[in-house]
């Protein structure tokens, strides 16, 4: 096969697969925008902003490893399905930024009841602090 006629069957296998819905490009996630802040000399989780959005799915979170002290947060669909975990190194007071993947099975769809939990650990890995949200998928992301 010449490399015209190679390019080209690529071409057209890429686009008949992303026509025909078999090649997802992007997968839902939620932003987390969470506000730590020190009261009575410990750290208290004062704000969570989630906003449901999509990303593509080469981007999209899978799990995430940063050791301890950490900011921590899990989704978890309809009560029984879990998602991915996101983390990063908690380094005191501030403003953290966390993307909540969820697993390809596992997608959410309009009005399920999806879990956000929000925890900070210490260097121990303990959860010294813990905040849950609940966001109906469909309604918030209108």
């Amino acid at each position: 096969m010449s490399i015209s006629k190679a390019a080209f069957f690529i071409i057209f296998s890429s686009f008949l697969l992303s026509t025909s819905g078999c090649l997802q490009t992007s997968v839902p996630v939620i932003e987390a925008d969470i506000t730590i802040e020190l009261i009575e000399g410990e750290p208290a989780i004062t704000s969570v902003n989630l906003t449901p959005s999509e990303m593509s799915v080469l981007r999209a979170p899978r799990g995430t490893d940063v050791g301890f002290p950490s900011v921590n947060g899990q989704t978890i669909i309809n009560f029984e399905k879990v998602g991915y975990w996101a983390a990063v190194p908690y380094e005191g007071p501030g403003e953290y930024h966390l993307t909540l993947g969820f697993r390809k099975d596992d997608l959410p769809q309009e009005l399920d009841h999806i879990r956000i939990i929000i925890t900070i650990n210490d260097e121990r890995g303990d959860a010294i602090e813990k905040v849950q949200e609940i966001l109906i998928w469909g309604l918030e992301t209108e």
